[in-house]
């Protein structure tokens, strides 16, 4: 992640109370300028995106934008499975908010990282889509970063990507 990094997630959200020996007044600055700096990065990456949306397959682009880039969604499976027919892998991100279910299918994987180095900051007990950033790659692939739970970070390359949605039952 460039933009939506996890040092400032975790200065944004830090508890003055319980800080890390610094006084709150110290801590209070730090949260300022995590925040300031995060509106920054926040408006740089919304021109970057700008500059290709138009390459987002047109689905994924509109549940993309309608669901606020899939910000506090659970993410309730993780599948590669091989396609037979191109005998490449393709990812499914199976997603979940109070109504709906989406997942999202990443085609012909190139590469995929599950940074999970801990569950004990789950947001409401469950892996939760926090912030993302795509990218257009020169050879046209999407990579996909998603901060997860402050902590947590997951990477996919691939040469598509689609959604399927749902309604929760």
């Amino acid at each position: 992640m460039k933009y939506y990094t996890k040092d400032l997630w975790e200065k944004m959200n830090i508890n003055p109370r319980i800080g890390s020996g610094s006084s709150s007044e110290d801590i209070m600055k730090m949260k300022r300028e995590a925040e300031e700096q995060w509106r920054t990065n926040d408006e740089k990456y919304k021109e970057v995106f700008a500059s290709f949306e138009d390459k987002l397959p047109k689905r994924f682009y509109k549940e993309y934008k309608n669901r606020n880039g899939f910000h506090d969604y659970c993410i309730s499976e993780i599948s590669i499975i091989k396609n037979t027919r191109s005998n490449k892998y393709d990812c499914f991100l199976h997603l979940s908010d109070m109504d709906n279910q989406i997942v999202i299918k990443l085609v012909d994987l190139t590469s995929f990282r599950v940074g999970v180095e801990t569950f004990s900051t789950c947001i409401r007990g469950n892996l939760s889509w926090g912030y993302s950033e795509i990218e257009v790659s020169p050879n046209n692939t999407f990579l996909l970063s998603v901060l997860c739970d402050i902590e947590n970070e997951l990477t996919f390359e691939s040469r598509s990507i689609r959604t399927i949605v749902g309604r929760r039952e």
